[in-house]
């Protein structure tokens, strides 16, 4: 008897159309309200301190630069780095206070006494507060104080990329070795204030500093910096509802953010109660396969594709140790700038690396997913298509080009050596989203061709499936999604203004990743379950729905809290925080969801010849609840937030959602496509199990001996002084972050040893030793 869908289609795509309408619509009815970018910036007399071309030329200097992947603007970026609009913020602050000091009192403001103090601190605040932009011409106008600062930020950014960055794992005359390229119709600004012509490096050498990338990116970040301060015109907030925290700027927490998070929290409470009512009341889990036995991979048929599916895993473990490698570079990175007193920096700047290391994650993990997608494909239908096994080659040869073209352009972008083609070819210079425009439209391309190859494979079984809701069904829907909200990415330009980028950039991470996979993610399990005959199919189509309705509710509008502090209208901490705090309903199910998959594994019996994917599934549903749901929830609500955006919280949210959910799920679709093709004697099952372990007992090692404690303590640190003091080199030396980052050597060292090189056994051992092909093509 076939199980049919019902209403539960109707009731997903009405759900997922509706989410997506609110944000599409939101967004694209906020972006004229985002922060301007003033054709002129002048003094009060008039006279011009640079154009709108110079603040957008500085924002191509520090794509093109990657120094997303070094610091960070607006929060979102890497940790090793300054906060560049924290540190710009303060910065200028503090020179309009020694303005005032000086032109009054004929001191620096340090030498006052307090009273006079309290009056200047409150004057500075004023004017940062002070929106002097005049929309009818696009200019603003700073007071002579803010002049001054902007003036002297020029000298300041200048001297740190030449004496302070190399010790924070830039190699020197980073901003001196490239051009800045013109792309997408940015015109490079003329220099408006005179520079040395060279200075004094960290290592004692001369480093010759050209003007107009280091002026031009200080520029850049002095608007990040206004636009961070100034309120947004009828508000008595900034545009970036006061982020970063800051009180002398005038920068604290806004009512908003704290209303939003109790009524997120109260909404969650009710809400919860309600949804487990409905998914106990109606049976809404997978329940057992009454009567039938678990499958056992050699009762399985191989197709000549599904044997070519087998090269795919051991590039995603080749690919998962040179990200893992990387890594462990960039931790060290956070203790000294050499690695073991080996200086890679010249070699490999830290931007490049940690490019490398997140594109390398994405690589990986979607390879895993487009091998199980493929494996899956013959097993579903039962037959395999003349000229399928063609196609799966000449798909992995494009893969490989990509990811070499794509990393091989990421370091010649930055290193200057593709002049102008550096956005198309090198590094965009978006955390994510780094590689290059042409290997992008490449990447995109591939994805339409899997999809099309997977298409082309279960066609059978989608005639057979007369259900249109139906787990096979479901699985097409799910498959060309991925290519669709990947293209989403193909929106930012170089000239694209910042918060504009910034929100389809989180279409890409959050909606593409946390969303589309997801899907994908349930109907595939639904699939192997069902397959294996440990559930039953009506159960899994309707546990299915049930979760695809419920991540659709919540994690689509749930994106928006990416959106807090970007320069988006108030109203996103709204939607933000309530959707996203729903978020950990159906992440909190998967609690119950473990246990159902610990009662598949019990069913398969002690020589259960899965036992590891299910490992690796379960690890899945646990780092889902805990990292993705309870440090997800922590960080997500407004009013914690605001204080700790941008810091090692952020991190370790990051790490255990990631690797903890997504890379745990892609070795547990990798492994079980692997071991189906793979002979008895072929299979290394103690060697996977002590990956599993390896894996995510050092994960959970780097969470509790490091990630967390000292995004804790940033958190502590910024509550004092501000933000901007969080992610200073000052706190990083502080003895005991600096212990903790050094004992981050360990799990790091575990992970890559006992973790990943034992899975890189399995799958090369299972390569050379595949089973014979048993399903030719028709």
């Amino acid at each position: 008897m076939e199980v049919r869908s019902g209403l539960w289609k109707h009731g997903l795509l009405i759900t997922a159309l509706l989410a997506l309408t609110v944000l599409l619509v939101a967004g694209v009815g906020s972006f004229r309200q985002v922060p301007p970018v003033p054709a002129r910036v002048q003094s009060e007399d008039g006279t011009l301190i640079f154009t709108g071309d110079d603040i957008r030329q500085g924002q191509v200097v520090y794509q093109q630069h990657g120094l997303m992947d070094f610091g960070s603007v607006l929060g979102n970026g890497s940790y090793r780095g300054p906060e560049f609009t924290a540190r710009s913020l303060h910065f200028v602050t503090d020179a309009m206070r020694d303005y005032y000091a000086r032109s009054a009192y004929g001191r620096d403001y340090a030498g006052l006494d307090p009273d006079t103090q309290a009056q200047v601190a409150a004057r500075v605040a004023r004017e940062m507060k002070e929106n002097r932009y005049d929309p009818a011409t696009a200019t603003l106008t700073l007071t002579p104080a803010q002049a001054h600062a902007a003036r002297q930020l020029e000298g300041y950014w200048r001297e740190f990329f030449v004496r302070e960055a190399p010790g924070l794992g830039l190699p020197s005359g980073y901003l001196t070795s490239t051009t800045p390229g013109a792309a997408a119709g940015v015109t490079p600004g003329a220099a408006t204030s005179a520079a040395p012509g060279a200075a004094t490096d960290a290592e004692g050498g001369q480093a010759t500093v050209r003007p107009d990338a280091v002026t031009e990116l200080s520029r850049f970040f002095f608007w990040t910096a206004w636009v961070s301060a100034a309120r947004r015109p009828g508000e008595q907030y900034s545009y970036t509802n006061n982020w970063p925290y800051y009180p002398a700027a005038g920068n604290t927490v806004t009512g908003a953010s704290v209303i939003w998070s109790a009524v997120s929290v109260t909404l969650l409470i009710l809400l919860t109660g309600l949804v487990f009512y409905l998914f106990f009341r109606y049976r809404l889990h997978w329940e057992e396969q009454p009567g039938q036995a678990a499958l056992h991979p050699d009762d399985l048929a191989v197709s000549p594709s599904q044997r070519s599916v087998a090269k795919f895993i051991v590039l995603v473990m080749v690919l998962f140790l040179a990200q893992t490698l990387l890594g462990g570079y960039l931790s060290h990175a956070f203790v000294e700038p050499t690695f073991f007193g080996v200086d890679l920096r010249p070699l490999l700047p830290f931007p490049v690396a940690r490019a490398w290391h997140l594109q390398l994650a994405i690589f990986w993990v979607a390879t895993a997913w487009v091998a199980a997608g493929l494996y899956l494909a013959p097993l579903v239908s039962g037959r395999e298509m003349r000229r399928q096994r063609a196609l799966v080659n000449v798909l992995f040869a494009a893969l490989v080009v990509v990811t070499l073209g794509s990393l091989a352009g990421e370091w010649l972008g930055v290193k200057g050596v593709l002049g102008d083609l550096w956005w198309w070819m090198g590094n965009q210079g978006w955390e994510y989203l780094e590689l290059g425009r042409v290997w992008q439209i490449l990447l995109l391309g591939g994805l339409v061709v899997w999809w099309l190859i997977l298409y082309r494979g279960i066609r059978g079984a989608l005639t057979r499936e007369s259900d249109r809701g139906g787990l096979t069904h479901l699985l097409v829907y799910s498959g060309i999604l991925i290519p669709f909200f990947y293209g989403f990415g193909l929106f930012n330009t170089p000239a694209t203004n910042l918060t504009i980028a910034e929100y389809w950039r989180w279409w890409v991470i959050h909606l593409w990743v946390e969303g589309v996979f997801e899907m994908f993610t349930v109907v595939t399990a639904g699939i192997l379950l069902g397959a294996l005959g440990l559930v039953s199919t009506r159960s899994a189509l309707r546990a299915a729905y049930f979760q695809l309705i419920l991540v659709a509710a919540s994690g689509i509008i749930g994106t928006a809290h990416h959106y807090y502090f970007v320069g988006l209208p108030e109203f996103w901490l709204a939607l933000g925080s309530t959707f996203s705090a729903l978020e950990v309903i159906p992440l909190t199910l998967l609690g119950v969801e473990a246990y159902e998959q610990y009662r598949a594994l019990r069913r398969g019996g002690s020589t259960f010849p899965y036992a590891t994917v299910f490992h690796f599934l379960l690890a899945t549903t646990l780092w889902n609840l805990l990292g993705a749901g309870g440090l997800g929830f922590l960080i997500n609500l407004p009013v914690v937030n605001y204080f700790e955006h941008g810091s090692f919280l952020t991190a370790a949210h990051g790490h255990a959602a990631l690797m903890g959910v997504y890379g745990n799920l892609a070795l547990a679709l990798a492994l079980f496509a692997l071991r189906g093709l793979t002979t008895p004697a072929g299979w290394a099952e103690k060697a996977a199990r002590l990956g599993f372990w390896g894996l995510n007992l050092s994960l959970a090692g780097m969470l509790i001996l490091t990630l967390v404690p000292v995004g804790v303590g940033q958190l502590a640190t910024a509550l004092g002084a501000g933000f901007w003091v969080a992610r200073e080199p000052a706190f990083y030396g502080t003895p005991w972050v600096r212990t903790l980052l050094w004992l981050r050597v360990l799990p790091d060292t575990t992970f890559i040893v006992l973790g990943v090189a034992p899975l890189l056994y399995v799958a090369v051992r299972a390569y050379r030793h595949r089973r014979p092909a048993t399903l030719l093509p028709e």
